[in-house]
C-alpha cells in the first residue's frame, strides 16, 4: 500500500480475503500490518468459513463449485486467527452476521 509504516489508525477488508491466494493473503495481511499504528484496529469483513456455523458448511463447500471462485475453498478452512496473531493482530471481537465473518483486530 502507498502508506507509510504506522500511518493508519484503521484498516478495512470487505469481501476481499475469500478473492486472493494463498501467499497473496499472506502479504496483504502483513501490509495491513505495516500501516497500523500501535493500537489501529483492522476491519475484516468477508464470507463465514468451515466450521463459523456448522449447519452451513455444505452450503459453503458448494459455493466454488457453482461459482468461479479459484480461491474461496482455501479461504474457507484458512486459520485466521493464526494468520492475523503472526502479523500482530490481536483478537478483540469475531461475529458470524449471517452468511459472513466480522472480526476485529488490534495491531499489538
Amino acid at each position: 500500500m502507498p502508506l507509510a509504516d504506522a500511518s493508519a489508525d484503521i484498516v478495512t477488508s470487505i469481501f476481499l480475503y475469500h478473492e486472493l491466494p494463498p501467499q497473496v493473503r499472506l502479504q496483504v495481511t502483513a501490509e495491513v500490518a505495516r500501516v497500523l499504528k500501535p493500537g489501529g484496529l483492522f476491519v475484516f469483513l468477508d464470507s463465514l468459513q468451515m466450521g463459523d456455523r456448522p449447519g452451513w458448511d455444505g452450503l459453503l463447500q458448494a459455493f466454488p463449485e457453482r461459482f468461479h471462485e479459484p480461491y474461496y475453498r482455501s479461504y474457507a478452512i484458512e486459520d485466521l486467527d493464526a494468520l492475523f496473531s503472526a502479523a500482530g493482530l490481536a483478537p478483540q471481537s469475531t461475529s458470524a452476521p449471517y452468511l459472513s465473518k466480522l472480526m476485529v483486530r488490534v495491531k499489538e
